[in-house]
């Protein structure tokens, strides 16, 4: 279980733009249609984040930083299985009609 950071996100350090625009660099549409995220896929931002190492933005910020992208990545999971099973219910109550 992964528990949550007692560190803020500080949008004024200055590595923060070049995570973000790596992480919208991803082919439209790949984050928002899959249901699961390869092991690779979540290790390429943690490597990512890797790059604030030896900056003035220490490991625990970009680690952060890392935390904050997993996080986002698995709400979207979430909601794509409550869609499925929504759409599963209504497609159900169709055939039942």
């Amino acid at each position: 279980m992964v528990c949550k950071s007692s560190f803020k996100h500080h949008s004024h350090f200055s590595h923060s733009g070049k995570l973000s625009r790596s992480l919208r660099s991803l082919p439209e549409g790949r984050m928002s249609k899959r249901k699961c995220f390869s092991l690779a896929e979540k290790a390429e931002i943690v490597e990512q984040a890797k790059e604030f190492h030896d900056t003035k933005v220490d490991l625990a910020k970009s680690l952060d930083i890392a935390y904050s992208s997993l996080q986002m990545i698995l709400k979207q999971e979430a909601s794509v299985e409550l869609s499925a099973e929504k759409l599963g219910k209504s497609a159900k109550k169709r055939k039942n009609s």
